[in-house]
């Protein structure tokens, strides 16, 4: 399982510094709270542990792996910002495309079942271009879970799902975590929305960790 480290991370981005001096460990197996106002770093730091920008000073290490300069965390589920998925496919197409590409693959019956826990229709034809913001948000989350990745890393993970669809997706959270031990780092500017969830919050103001 991931063990964390960031070390003096510092990413400036057209001269303003988006993460100031971050040091950071998370041990494997938490489910950790990413708490702070928009704009405040909490996204640059999802994309800091995931290896998606390369910082100006400092390390990020996951799992032993040095993530950045075109390395990524591996074994990572990602909903951050917006997923990249083809508007002409079905959302269960984009599913099995992805399980496709997945060392980890699921099977049909497996896939549909995740589908049906978001309260998703496995056999709507429809392209994801006339899917409401919600079904979009719950085809991303399925994306991120379904494949038994060791560290998820979740960016307002219920922007704009239903009371069901949070319910859902908290206790397919706590079941991943509890079940295989996944690693969860999940960013929200609602605090209430992660205490009962999360066994520690950190808080970030201005892109440092308060």
């Amino acid at each position: 399982m991931p063990k964390i480290i960031l070390q003096d991370y510092t990413k400036t981005l057209r001269g303003k510094t988006v993460l100031d001096h971050i040091d950071l460990t998370l041990e494997s197996g938490g489910i950790y709270g990413l708490a702070g106002q928009n704009g405040c770093g909490k996204t640059m730091l999802l994309r800091a542990i995931a290896g998606l920008m390369t910082p100006t000073t400092g390390t990020a290490t996951v799992g032993g792996t040095r993530v950045g300069n075109g390395v990524y965390a591996p074994h990572v589920g990602l909903v951050i910002e917006n997923v990249f998925l083809y508007e002409y496919l079905s959302g269960r197409q984009n599913l099995q495309m992805l399980n496709d590409l997945s060392d980890h693959k699921i099977g049909d019956g497996e896939l549909d079942g995740w589908l049906t826990r978001f309260g998703l229709d496995p056999a709507d034809r429809r392209p994801m271009k006339k899917y409401s913001l919600g079904m979009c948000q719950k085809v991303s989350l399925i994306q991120a879970l379904m494949n038994q990745p060791e560290l998820v890393l979740l960016d307002e993970p219920t922007n704009a799902l239903d009371d069901d669809s949070v319910q859902v997706l908290e206790e397919e959270i706590l079941r991943m975590n509890r079940k295989a031990g996944t690693t969860f780092v999940i960013a929200s500017h609602d605090r209430a929305s992660l205490e009962h969830l999360c066994t520690k919050i950190l808080r970030m103001e201005a892109g440092h960790l308060a």
